[in-house]
């Protein structure tokens, strides 16, 4: 038997010497010993018996490149004939780079979806928790102070401020920002609407704002109060239309209408607080009501609604642009 010459990159193959007048190239006829050793797998027990001629293919089951260069040459034949195998096998750089093109663009598809997910599931936590300590500041005043329920923190001959410090006192660890604060935890900020709030106008503006004095929790929450002086008590508000602008008179001013409320006080809450954002109503800031005719906290529809779903649904915008 006898190695074809070959050029580097050609498969590696063999031909045999055959006898004179062998027609077919692919049969050959051994003696006893050489076909036992070249026939037999590797490992196996030679069988018994002689064998004569037999078909040798380069892709016969017993005929691998590995073995019969291994049995020609040794561990060279062998790591020659493999890494032949391997180099046939490898990634082209166009490949590499396709497949990393196709990672890229899954990636870019799939990541802010995870990120968002991600931070909302860390707000949901922070304005949990901003709620629990706010009931169980109220909870702790009632207690101090004999009330009958939790609403007793809240009176009518009292002004916003003194609210504010009657919350102050029991929240343990917090932070009490004066009525002329406005630096740090304690700056005013303005906090946008659940959705484009319109000025009446076609114009979408912010619908609240956070200023002191308020407190700021030893988690970082902040909390405003503002303290009605009647309760139950009547209030304007001006007609808007579908659009959300203000139904004008002949005089060109909103037309108004009296409602009735029997909300005595409301406690604003920033879940992360004023210096981080997004400051928005239904995002990080909500309501909690005192309302006279159920003497419990009443959380606003934005809060409930997130406490029992799990789930934001504000609507985020930029403020200056045309309402819709």
């Amino acid at each position: 038997m006898s190695i074809v010459n070959r050029s580097p990159l050609q498969p590696f193959c063999f031909s045999t010497v055959l006898p004179v007048g062998l027609v077919n190239p692919t049969y050959a006829t051994y003696s006893p010993e050489v076909f036992k050793t070249l026939s037999h797998p590797i490992g196996h027990p030679l069988p018994k018996g002689e064998g004569n001629r037999e078909r040798f293919t380069p892709h016969s089951s017993h005929f691998t490149r590995q073995k019969v260069a291994s049995r020609i040459f040794g561990k060279a034949g062998f790591a020659f004939a493999h890494s032949a195998r391997m180099q046939k096998a490898a990634f082209t750089l166009a490949e590499v780079l396709i497949t990393l093109g196709i990672i890229g663009v899954v990636a870019a598809m799939t990541l802010p979806a995870l990120v968002k997910k991600y931070q909302d599931k860390i707000m949901l936590t922070q304005v949990k928790r901003a709620y629990a300590d706010v009931e169980n500041a109220l909870k702790l005043y009632a207690a101090h102070n004999a009330c009958s329920d939790i609403t007793c923190i809240s009176d009518t001959s009292i002004t916003s401020e003194e609210l504010t410090q009657r919350l102050f006192k029991s929240l343990k660890g917090a932070t009490y920002c004066s009525k002329h604060s406005n630096r740090g935890v304690c700056k005013y900020t303005l906090v946008k609407g659940y959705s484009p709030t319109n000025n009446g106008y076609g114009e979408t503006v912010y619908s609240e704002s956070f200023r002191a004095p308020f407190i700021v929790s030893a988690s970082g929450a902040a909390y405003m109060m503002t303290q009605y002086n009647e309760c139950p008590r009547t209030e304007q508000i001006n007609i808007r239309d579908e659009n959300g602008n203000y139904v004008l008179d002949e005089n060109n001013q909103p037309v108004t209408e009296t409602n009735t409320t029997d909300v005595c006080a409301i406690i604003y809450f920033d879940a992360n607080g004023v210096t981080k954002g997004p400051n928005q109503i239904g995002a990080d800031v909500f309501q909690v009501r005192i309302v006279s005719s159920s003497k419990k906290l009443s959380p606003h529809v934005y809060l409930s609604n997130l406490l029992y779903s799990g789930k934001f649904t504000y609507t985020p915008h930029s403020i200056g642009s045309k309402a819709k």
